[in-house]
């Protein structure tokens, strides 16, 4: 009878993850149908239950990371000395931040899981075919390294950042150089090859988003989603992949992102009410849109859960769709497997941000909103616990364009945002910031996370009435709310939460406000932070128009 325990131990574990593969199909399938029937709870329990992810692989891992720090065994299972020096260098608190690639898919595991970004460290080029197309070749190891979460990301900055400044320097340097002279080596239509060698100077692979063109209220805007962090600016609808499938199908990942936090409902949000949530159709691109699409309803799940639980907003599905089309592009990437095959993403835009370690893989669709139409940021915080509430900026097309053609970008060069740009003015007319959530919905979230709040070293009262009064525009309020902040702790959920909001609140309400005004902007105005483009997005947008992949939406090249 003894003997037959592991048996049935195994016969159990293999039932349990059957039955659970197959309810994941069954949702796959039918969607939110079947999570109503047999309950969102029960649905989530189910899913999130593996046995094997949950026990037996972190057991292994954590025995496999013990021996790593063994000298003589950690050599027989980490072959390579740089990747066994980076995982040896990387331990705090007896984990590693930098682990191999292949473990950092499991989400249970590693503390604080976000993402699976591998590190590359041979070599990767940029060629001009002179054919008018421009490619990024990069050779994708079989094995290799990985960091799983923002603690890894900023150990990695600062360590490589540190060691070889001058190295990034260089490839700052070289692909603005680039990224400006796309319309003149266009016109001369000659070759070149550039390939930079990763081993002093690695980087994460693979990031990327979508920068949508967006027709609404009889004019062409570009969407983007304000970043309140380090690089602060407007940003692309994007993050990191999360497995090794997505490190080799990247524009599988960016769409993932860009459906995850680009969410279009019928009308202004308010509290207790209900929104009707428009589908999103990536058009045009066949297995990967259709993987996307199947697993929409699901990927807006922990959004509509937190938008009930609180703003008290109701999350319903529109019967309208929205038809999301791609625009082609003369810049290309090819991932080199070790056996030397090649996959190719076509009709994508690619950048090297050097000071956060990030090739980014980027596209452009077009997308058509009826006026009514409100867009919100779907993104919830790492650990689903509440909802990020980015305001969404929509610049005219046209202003972005006639900047980028006129060489009219301002460089914004800060601790806060290296390598960014700036555009140097913007008319009133020209902005549009969709900003309630960021707003009254955060003051709203911000109330009741304070009514419930049990902290004995803050006065509630005050801090209640601060908000309100730092709403209204009463600067008096801001050292109240500072000193509230400075109290609260990390530690706690209801804190932790409180504390984003405050933080963010105090950083940039006084911007968001003012902006209501429709005032023009200067980039050196009070106001002109929204101006100001991440690394990324002024990269692409300048590829996109100096190739005139823009010119079917504005006056053509």
């Amino acid at each position: 009878m003894v003997m037959d325990v592991p048996r049935i131990g195994l016969i159990a574990i293999v039932a349990w993850e059957g039955g659970r593969f197959l309810l994941e199909k069954a949702i796959d399938h039918f969607g939110d149908r079947l999570v109503e029937s047999i309950g969102e709870k029960t649905t989530e329990i189910i899913k999130s239950s593996s046995l094997t992810d949950r026990v037996v692989r972190p057991i292994y891992y954590k025995t496999f990371y013990r021996l790593v720090k063994n000298d003589f065994i950690g050599r027989m299972l980490i072959s390579d000395k740089v990747e066994r020096a980076w995982i040896l260098e990387s331990f705090k608190d007896n984990v590693p931040l930098i682990i191999k690639r292949s473990h950092a898919n499991n989400i249970y595991c590693w503390p604080n899981w976000a993402f699976n970004a591998t590190l590359l460290k041979d070599e990767v080029t940029i060629k001009n075919l002179g054919l008018g197309e421009w490619v990024l070749h990069v050779k994708f190891p079989s094995s290799g390294v990985s960091i799983y979460n923002n603690e890894g990301r900023r150990h990695i900055k600062e360590k490589f950042l540190n060691l070889n400044p001058r190295g990034y320097d260089e490839i700052s340097k070289w692909f603005s150089g680039f990224v400006n002279h796309i319309a003149y080596e266009r016109s001369l239509g000659t070759t070149f090859e550039k390939s930079f060698y990763l081993r002093k100077t690695p980087l994460r692979w693979v990031a990327g988003g979508v920068i949508p063109i967006v027709y609404w209220k009889k004019k062409l805007w570009i969407a983007f989603p304000y970043r309140d962090i380090p690089p602060v600016g407007l940003n692309h609808f994007g993050g990191i992949s999360q497995d090794t499938e997505e490190m080799l199908r990247p524009r599988l990942m960016v769409l993932r992102e860009f459906l995850e936090e680009f969410m279009v409902v019928d009308r202004k949000p308010a509290p207790n009410s209900v929104l009707r949530r428009k589908k999103i159709l990536a058009m045009d691109e066949f297995q990967d849109a259709l993987e996307v699409n199947k697993h929409f309803l699901r990927l807006q799940s922990e959004h509509a859960r937190l938008r009930k639980e609180q703003d008290g907003i109701k999350l319903v599905n529109s019967e309208n769709k929205i038809q999301m089309h791609s625009i082609d592009s003369v810049f290309n990437v090819e991932i080199e497997l070790e056996d030397g095959s090649v996959k190719r993403v076509p009709d994508s835009y690619f950048s090297i941000d050097p000071y956060e370690l990030g090739i980014e893989i980027d596209f452009m669709y077009w997308l058509a909103l009826d006026d009514n139409d409100y867009i919100l940021f779907g993104e919830p915080d790492s650990t689903n616990s509440f909802l990020i509430r980015s305001p969404i900026v929509l610049i005219s097309l046209e202003a972005i364009v006639d900047s980028i053609k006129t060489n009219n970008l301002v460089s914004w060069d800060s601790k806060e945002c290296r390598e960014c740009k700036s555009l140097k003015q913007l008319s009133g007319d020209d902005y549009y910031v969709f900003d309630i959530d960021h707003v009254e919905l955060r003051m709203n979230r911000i109330k009741n996370l304070v009514d419930t709040l049990n902290n004995n070293r803050i006065d509630l009262d005050s801090v209640t009435d601060a908000i309100e009064g730092f709403y209204r525009g009463d600067q008096d309020a801001a050292p109240i709310l500072k000193d509230a902040l400075s109290q609260l702790s990390t530690s706690n959920p209801v804190e932790r939460e409180l504390s984003f909001h405050l933080s963010v609140a105090l950083k940039t309400w006084p911007m968001f406000l003012k902006l209501r005004k429709k005032e023009d902007l200067r980039y050196d105005s009070p106001q002109g932070g929204i101006l100001r483009m991440c690394p990324v997005t002024w990269k692409v947008l300048t590829m996109a128009t100096k190739s005139c992949a823009l010119d079917r939406f504005n006056s053509s090249c």
